[in-house]
């Protein structure tokens, strides 16, 4: 048994079918020739344009099969496509190098989709499959090369693959293949929504996976808990059958009461709202029993634009969220770009570590014009239903204040113009960084509310890059400075009498949710998909219980003893939650 992460829940069976994604063509690149740069702008171009056309084909059947959301991310490929700035570097490389499209193609691509990699955002890093995606199409097109020979020769195949290509993904799913293993990738990559969409089991990141199966093998795997097997025995085949029924019974009844709210045994309210991206995500969060929106990432319609969206655009956006939530709250984060990753209009010198640099709120100071313009929108947008301003990353006092001075610069140009829009807007600031997390019941005196941002303060307070595999054990969100750190942000805005919430993967995970909740967390905001099972956990335990346990959470001084309690008492209260949630 192989161990891997789990992105599509479900249990699949069948013969290995080894899918390299998508050929690599760069080894193909070093034998092309090249002519004068505008012979081979003009290949580039039509090599575009032709790309363009397969996309929008692509995007036709996935939205009749699927739906909009599934669609829009081979729309972002097609943004990468119409993107002046990456034609721009190409044609510097054409006129300066003398290189061929070919060549001048696979670096830019290459450089773009190795700085989006080491993105500090998880959604974005896993962006880089699409930019190479979208890149291998162009470059097939180029070298007169057909990438149609990913063709399995049987359905009900396990593929297995070293990085799942979202396009390719697609070919594969309509030829109905039972699964997926790949050695690369991650929860939020494109290829794990798809999965998901098509209700497809699947598991990534298990490394060395290409390397230990050979023609003919069987593969099972549970993409609930990450497991493969490679040639199970009856045994094993009978348990999984098991599982597949006592889930798809357990799915039912979470199911019935997706739209109920979500109490304690003992009737304590947790409210469970959404992190969602576009409108689309927001009417899965409604079908999902979303009670509002937690966290509206804003930067995703920054990052697949071509051009920086102007003020009419954005009010357009967070009104179709507003309106599809209402009268459901929903929170808008504003932009949380990354140092080392920024849409144009945002360049800036390069820094050695751009995660404790220009970023977020910090990012957003250096262009105070733009982030008036998007508070602008999120007032106007505010006008037809209930809405929240949030910013992050905020470290200091003096931060919130100057970022509430621009609020209070974009309400009194609104009323100067006689546009409508809600003077009354909550504005609150998300809990990332130690020092704010420290000076909590200081910072809450000049904010509405507040939403714990777990997945950067556990990095921040253990000193710990959750991407850098050696040392991810110290990125522990049951460690004991993680939860007093935890404690002490919901001490201190209870004392002044001020909202808190989670909207990191804390509020997901199902002992975390059970830590949470007993250390006084009263509101959860989590992946759409998560919001029936976050539901399900919350009632299947008492507050008490839930007080008792964080009570003896805190008086412990190990990680692993903690999540050992933990591990015991959802498996006494909700045993099915980690094959679900």
């Amino acid at each position: 048994m192989l161990k891997g992460i789990p992105v599509s829940p479900g249990v699949a069976v069948g013969r290995v079918y080894v899918c390299e994604s998508a050929r690599d063509l760069r080894h193909l690149v070093e034998h092309t020739t090249a002519h004068s740069p505008e012979t081979e702008l003009m290949r580039l171009r039509d090599a575009a344009r032709r790309a363009n056309r397969e996309l929008a084909q692509l995007i036709e059947e996935v939205r009749a099969e699927l739906g909009n959301e599934e669609a829009a991310i081979f729309e972002a490929q097609r943004a990468i496509l119409r993107d002046q700035a990456v034609e721009k570097e190409m044609l510097e490389i054409l006129n300066q190098e003398n290189m061929s499209a070919e060549k001048a193609l696979a670096i830019v691509i290459e450089k773009y989709a190795r700085t989006v990699g080491r993105a500090h955002d998880e959604h974005l890093r896993h962006r880089a499959a699409d930019i190479r995606d979208v890149g291998q199409r162009a470059l097939s097109i180029l070298l007169n090369e057909d990438q149609q020979d990913l063709i399995a020769q049987e359905e009900h195949v396990i593929a297995v693959t070293r990085q799942a290509i979202p396009s390719r993904l697609v070919g594969l799913m309509q030829q109905k293949i039972a699964g997926v293993v790949s050695d690369r990738g991650g929860r939020t990559s494109h290829s794990a929504i798809l999965c998901r969409s098509y209700g497809i089991p699947a598991v990534t990141g298990v490394r060395g996976i290409l390397e230990r199966i050979k023609l003919g093998d069987v593969v099972a795997l549970d993409g609930a808990t990450g497991e493969v097997w490679l040639n199970p025995d009856k045994k094993i085949l009978k348990d999984l059958n098991e599982r597949r029924k006592e889930r798809s019974t357990m799915w039912v009844k979470l199911q019935a009461k997706h739209d109920e709210p979500a109490h304690t045994k003992d009737g304590e309210r947790i409210t469970v709202r959404a992190n969602i991206r576009t409108a689309q995500d927001a009417h899965t969060a409604v079908v999902a029993g979303a009670e509002g929106v937690g966290l509206f990432r804003t930067e995703f319609m920054y990052m697949n634009a071509h051009s920086l969206p102007d003020e009419e655009a954005q009010v357009s956006a967070y009104r179709a969220v507003i309106e599809e939530m209402k009268p459901r709250p929903t929170t808008i984060r504003t932009l949380d770009l990354g140092g080392d990753k920024m849409p144009h209009g945002f360049e800036g010198s390069r820094e050695d570590n751009p995660f404790l640099g220009r970023r977020s709120i910090r990012l957003s100071f250096e262009h105070p014009e733009l982030l008036k313009t998007q508070l602008r929108a999120v007032l106007r947008a505010a006008h037809i239903g209930p809405a929240k301003i949030m910013f992050p990353l905020v470290t200091t006092v003096d931060e919130l204040r100057r970022a509430k001075e621009i609020v209070a610069q974009a309400k009194l140009e609104l009323k100067e113009e006689e546009l409508p829009h809600d003077p009354d807007v909550p504005v609150g600031l998300m809990i990332e960084v130690p020092a704010a997390a420290l000076m909590i019941k200081s910072i809450m005196k000049e904010a509405d509310f507040a939403s714990i941002g777990t997945n950067d303060l556990i990095q921040y307070v253990m000193a710990a890059d959750r991407t850098n595999p050696q040392v991810v054990e110290l990125y522990d969100s049951l460690a004991p400075a993680v939860l007093h750190m935890i404690k002490h942000v919901v001490d201190g805005c209870r004392e002044v009498g001020k909202p808190v919430a989670v909207c990191g993967e804390m509020a997901a995970r199902p002992l975390t949710i059970l830590a949470l909740v007993g250390l006084g967390v009263t509101e959860l905001s989590v992946g759409v998909s998560f919001v029936p099972a976050v539901k399900g956990i919350i009632r299947s335990f008492k507050m008490k219980e839930a007080k008792e346990l964080a009570d003896r959470a805190l008086t412990m001084n190990t990680g692993r003893a903690i999540e050992e309690m933990y591990q015991k008492a959802i498996e006494r209260f909700a045993p099915w939650a980690e094959e679900l949630a």
